[in-house]
């Protein structure tokens, strides 16, 4: 169960009475699927985060369609706010009224979604730029800041990202997107458990086409 208790929930949510929600957590115009675990003084805003994805402390999401079963470590930035450059000034006094020169808030543009897939593990510190793509199974390193799509099942890391590599070759990389193993009941998870804790691929993959 989800505590309210010194945490802020505004406008239009869905949080799943599953969700597991600590103290200090403000959530706007979000959903919030089963078994989230939200850590304390995290910020959700117009995200819809699925199942048994995990958010550390003071991570802030925004505008964010996460998958399942992510791992996303403290202090993560996804959806990073952007600021117009092409224009004489950048400066957010032109365009928010509590700056004394505009009368009304005015938009800085659609501000695009940024997708994160299932199974995606963000390390602390990241910032994800607002519209990126990321794919099933990728890994951000810590302190990495993405300006561009991620590809499914890569490693990147460095500022701005780079790529570092590959968590499988293609076949693996191939047969783990097709599977779509996230996609499971709880109760096809729960009888092929021992896949998960498999640390030869191969033969994950091998049992994997039995499925």
């Amino acid at each position: 169960m989800f505590q309210s208790i010194k945490n802020h929930f505004f406008n239009d949510n869905k949080i799943s009475k599953k969700a597991m929600i600590s103290r200090g957590v403000s959530v706007t115009n979000s959903n919030i699927d089963e078994y989230v675990n939200i850590a304390h003084n995290a910020e959700i805003q117009k995200s819809h985060i699925e199942r048994r994805t995990s958010i550390g402390r003071y991570t802030k999401v925004r505008g964010a369609e996460i998958g399942a079963y992510c791992a996303v470590s403290w202090d993560v930035t996804i959806g990073a706010d952007h600021h117009p450059t092409n224009r004489i000034s950048g400066s957010a006094a032109f365009f928010q009224k509590r700056f004394g020169l505009v009368e009304q808030n005015l938009s800085k543009g659609e501000v695009p979604v940024t997708k994160i897939g299932n199974d995606v593990l963000i390390g602390c510190n990241s910032v994800i730029k607002a519209g990126v793509k990321v794919g099933n199974g990728a890994i951000i390193g810590s302190g990495a800041v993405v300006l561009s799509d991620v590809e499914p099942y890569e490693i990147v890391g460095g500022v701005p990202a780079k790529h570092i590599g590959w968590r499988f070759d293609e076949e693996v990389r191939n047969r783990l997107n097709e599977s779509e193993w996230w996609n499971w009941s709880d109760d096809k998870i729960k009888q092929n458990i021992s896949l998960f804790h498999e640390e030869n691929i191969n033969n994950v993959i091998e049992e994997l086409s039995k499925k």
